[in-house]
C-alpha cells in the first residue's frame, strides 16, 4: 500500500515537473518568435507595416489547445501566434479563443464574432491589408462578411476556399493517377456537397466522367444538392454502398470517417483511398491508425519552396504542417498580398475586383493568371503527404504499385492545376 502511495506521489510529481517544462518551453517559443524575427525588425526600423496579411483562426481541437500552451487554463480572447511568409510578404497567425464546436451555437457566434474583430484591429491599424478566415471563423459574419467591409472598407478579406478548391483537384487527380484509379472507373464519395469546396468537387469530377455520389448533414440540402448537381446525395453511410475514393470536404461528426462507416462504403476487394482536406481532419489520426491496413489516406495542403516559417520547423511542426507546406486557404491570402504589394498594376486590380468571400471559376482563373504574372513558386508538395508526413510509396491498390519517382505529372490532367506555372513542379521528383 505504501509503495502504490509513493509511485503515485511520484507520479503526480513528474507529471508536475513536465507539465511545467512544456509550459516554459511554450514561453520560450513565443519569446524566440518576437527576437529571431529578423525581418519584423527590419521593417520597424524602415517604418514599414510589419505585418501585411492577418490569418484569424480558431482552435481545431484539444491538440490545438495544449500545443498553443494553454491546456487547463481559460483561452485567451486573441492570441498572436506563428508568422508565416511567402517572398516579400508577411502574414502573422492570430487566434481566436474558441474551439470549434462552440462556433456553432448562437452564443459561441456572438462571442467568436466580437474576438475575430479584435483579432484584426491592431494589426490592421499597423497596416496589415489583407484578412484571411481560417478554419470555422469562415461562418462568422455570413457569406460575403459585408458587416467587416463596412467597419475597414480598404482591407481585401478572403475565405482562402478559391486556392483550396484548386489544390484538392489537383491533388485528388495526381493521387488517382498514382493508384491507377484514373482508368479504372472508380466509384467516388464528395462528403459534404453543399459547402464552397464539396459544391466545386461534384461537377469538377462528374464532368470528367467518373461516378459520383455524396453524402452530407442536411436532408433538405441534400435534397436541393442532388436536384441541383444531378448526382445521388444521401445522408447516412448505410445508403452509400460500396465506394473507391472518398473526398472529404466536411469534418461534421454525422459525416466523419470512422472504421465502422468506412466498412460500410469500402469495396472489400482493395483499400479504400481518402483525400481529405477538413481542418479539423474528417478522418482523424486515430481512425485511420485503428484502419491502417484497410484506408490509405492523403493531406491536400499547397506547397511553395518560397514559403518562410519564422522559427522554421518547429513553427510547422506546431501547425501539423510539413517543410515548405502550408493550408491551401492560408496561402491563397499570401498570394494576394505579394500581388498587393506588387508593381504590377494589372495584378493588384484583378485582387480588387475579386470577391475573395466566394468561391467561383471567375476568382480561381483570377488567381492562377496572377501566380503566373508574379512568378510564385506554389503548387502541390512533391510527395504527397499524409498527416503531414510525405508518403514515399503507394501500395498495390488498382493492380498497380509505383514509387513517387516512377510517377510524371504529366501523366495526369493538369488543365486546373496552380502547379502548371511552376516549372520545380512540373515533375513530382
Amino acid at each position: 500500500m505504501i509503495q502504490k502511495k509513493l509511485f503515485i506521489g511520484g507520479a503526480g510529481i513528474i507529471a508536475t515537473m513536465l507539465d511545467t517544462v512544456y509550459k516554459s518551453g511554450i514561453t520560450v517559443f513565443k519569446i524566440a518568435l518576437e527576437v529571431m524575427d529578423f525581418r519584423a525588425w527590419e521593417r520597424r526600423l524602415t517604418g514599414k507595416p510589419i505585418f501585411d496579411v492577418v490569418f484569424v483562426s480558431n482552435y481545431r481541437d484539444e491538440q490545438d489547445v495544449k500545443a498553443f500552451g494553454h491546456k487547463g487554463k481559460t483561452l485567451p480572447d486573441v492570441m498572436s501566434w506563428i508568422r508565416i511568409c511567402l517572398g516579400d510578404s508577411r502574414g502573422l497567425l492570430r487566434m481566436i479563443g474558441s474551439l470549434t464546436g462552440d462556433l456553432v451555437h448562437r452564443d459561441g457566434i456572438k462571442k467568436g464574432r466580437d474576438q475575430f474583430i479584435a483579432a484584426i484591429d491592431g494589426p490592421i491599424k499597423g497596416g496589415a491589408r489583407l484578412v484571411l478566415f481560417g478554419a470555422t471563423t469562415k461562418r462568422l459574419f455570413g457569406k460575403g462578411c459585408e458587416r467587416l467591409k463596412e467597419i475597414y472598407p480598404d482591407v481585401v478579406f478572403s475565405n482562402g476556399d478559391n486556392n483550396t478548391e484548386i489544390t484538392l483537384q489537383d491533388e485528388t487527380m495526381r493521387i488517382m493517377g498514382l493508384t491507377g484509379m484514373i482508368d479504372a472507373n472508380p466509384h467516388i464519395l464528395i462528403i459534404g456537397p453543399s459547402g464552397f469546396l464539396g459544391s466545386g468537387m461534384i461537377p469538377f469530377l462528374r464532368d470528367k466522367g467518373f461516378d459520383v455520389k455524396c453524402i452530407g448533414t442536411d436532408a433538405e440540402r441534400a435534397a436541393k444538392a442532388a436536384e441541383e448537381y444531378l448526382v445521388p446525395v444521401y445522408t447516412s453511410f448505410d445508403e452509400v454502398g460500396p465506394v473507391d475514393l472518398v473526398v472529404a470536404c466536411n469534418p461534421a461528426e454525422p459525416v466523419r470517417l470512422t472504421p465502422e462507416r468506412m466498412d460500410k462504403i469500402r469495396n472489400p476487394e482493395r483499400m479504400l483511398v481518402v483525400v481529405d482536406v477538413c481542418e479539423p481532419y474528417n478522418l482523424s489520426k486515430a481512425a485511420c491508425s485503428a484502419y491502417h491496413n484497410k484506408v490509405l489516406r492523403f493531406d491536400a495542403n499547397s506547397y511553395s519552396p518560397d514559403l518562410h516559417y519564422v522559427l522554421g520547423n518547429i513553427s510547422g511542426g506546431i501547425l501539423r504542417l510539413g517543410k515548405d507546406i502550408l493550408w491551401g486557404c492560408f496561402m491563397e491570402a499570401l498570394i494576394l498580398s505579394v500581388a498587393l504589394r506588387s508593381n504590377n498594376q494589372s495584378v493588384r486590380d484583378e485582387v480588387m475586383k475579386g470577391d475573395w468571400m466566394n468561391v467561383t471559376p471567375e476568382n480561381q482563373k483570377r488567381l492562377r493568371w496572377m501566380i503566373g504574372q508574379l512568378g510564385i513558386r506554389v503548387g502541390l508538395p512533391p510527395i504527397p503527404v499524409n498527416f503531414g508526413k510525405p508518403v514515399k510509396e503507394i501500395p498495390r491498390i488498382f493492380g498497380v504499385s509505383r514509387q513517387i519517382s516512377d510517377f510524371s505529372a504529366s501523366d495526369m490532367p493538369r488543365k486546373n492545376s496552380l502547379s502548371a506555372h511552376v516549372p520545380l513542379l512540373n515533375s513530382i521528383v
